[in-house]
């Protein structure tokens, strides 16, 4: 893999099929702080009872609750009986929280119940419901002060915008897609099966690595996944920085050389953005490396993919624009 958000799918398939695999230099897409934060976000809209999930995003990103506020309304359910969703509606309790606090509160209903609203539309999209519950968290932004190396916080991001795919993918396979449905799956395809610990299961296991993390490594059979633009070579280099292609092109020279006895290259004919579906474009190495760098087709794959790129990034940038006068 070139990123470390590609193995979601391949590790979802794996664990369904009961295939022991090992991540190699990575933790389990499953347990990255951000995809936790918004399968809990998307379990309190399905079930507000849910206190486990509630406690671990009530302040995330941060909203004014803070640690006493939270032992407040934890002691207060405790006495009452009820859970803390329910205390959130006990209006004289509530009022004598510090005011931040009650700000976030009120914040946090509305955010449940506008999902909720949208949910009940008989034409609602699942996938829809989450990328807009994240642009209204301005969750992107919070990633950006939480992790303030770039390549930190544009890695998370990624992992967001793989969440979102993975409700997109769900709800186009699903006969009758449900957030319960989803969420049932994400947990079955979550459960600590398949990360072998012993040796000898590791042996004969998948596995799952970038091209980083593979360097000194041989296996007989490999997989290089993802051949594409924006993948291959990774989409930050699609500006024709020349030394950040030949980088790229590095990278893939170490997987190709991972390979002892058999090496498949293979891409996506589509692949989700932000949930909706987009054409991928064969990387220029494809090319190249089966002797046709001057098939007229490399170019234009080359120029489409770097279009495609400078059409997100111009929304994006539209989108924060548009978003940075309001307070969350």
């Amino acid at each position: 893999f070139r990123t470390n958000e590609q193995p979601r799918v391949f590790e979802t398939e794996l664990r369904k099929a009961q295939i022991p695999y090992s991540l190699v230099g990575s933790q389990s897409f499953f347990d990255r702080k951000e995809v936790r934060d918004l399968l809990c976000y998307l379990r309190i809209v399905d079930n507000p009872r849910d206190e486990v999930s509630l406690l671990r995003i009530i302040n995330v990103p941060q909203r004014g609750i803070g640690a006493k506020s939270v032992e407040a309304l934890l002691t207060h359910a405790v006495s009452q009986a009820k859970t803390i969703w329910e205390i959130f509606s006990d209006k004289v309790f509530v009022r004598g929280l510090p005011e931040p606090a009650q700000r976030g509160i009120e914040r946090l209903q509305l955010l449940s119940a506008r999902c909720q609203h949208k949910l009940a539309q008989p034409d609602a999209a699942l996938a829809g419901v989450l990328r807009e519950l994240v642009y209204d968290l301005d969750y992107m932004a919070a990633l950006e002060r939480m992790y303030p190396q770039a390549d930190e916080a544009q890695a998370r991001q990624a992992s967001v915008e793989e969440v979102i795919n993975a409700l997109a993918e769900y709800e186009a396979d699903a006969n009758s897609p449900s957030l319960a449905g989803f969420l049932d799956d994400v947990t079955l395809a979550g459960k600590e099966f398949g990360s072998p610990k012993d040796k000898e299961q590791q042996r004969n296991a998948v596995a799952l690595m970038t091209y980083h993390s593979a360097k000194g490594l041989e296996f007989p059979f490999v997989y290089m996944v993802g051949m594409e633009e924006g993948i291959l070579p990774h989409r930050r280099s699609l500006a024709e920085n020349y030394d950040d292609v030949e980088e790229e092109r590095r990278l893939c020279y170490v997987g190709v050389t991972r390979a002892q006895d058999e090496l498949t290259l293979c891409l996506p004919l589509q692949r989700m953005k932000w949930g909706r579906p987009q054409d991928t474009f064969a990387s220029r190495f494809l090319y190249e490396m089966t002797g046709q760098a001057d098939n007229p087709n490399r170019r234009r794959s080359i120029d489409s993919a770097r279009k495609q790129v400078a059409a997100s990034t111009r929304a994006a940038k539209k989108k924060s624009a548009a978003k940075s006068p309001k307070k969350s």
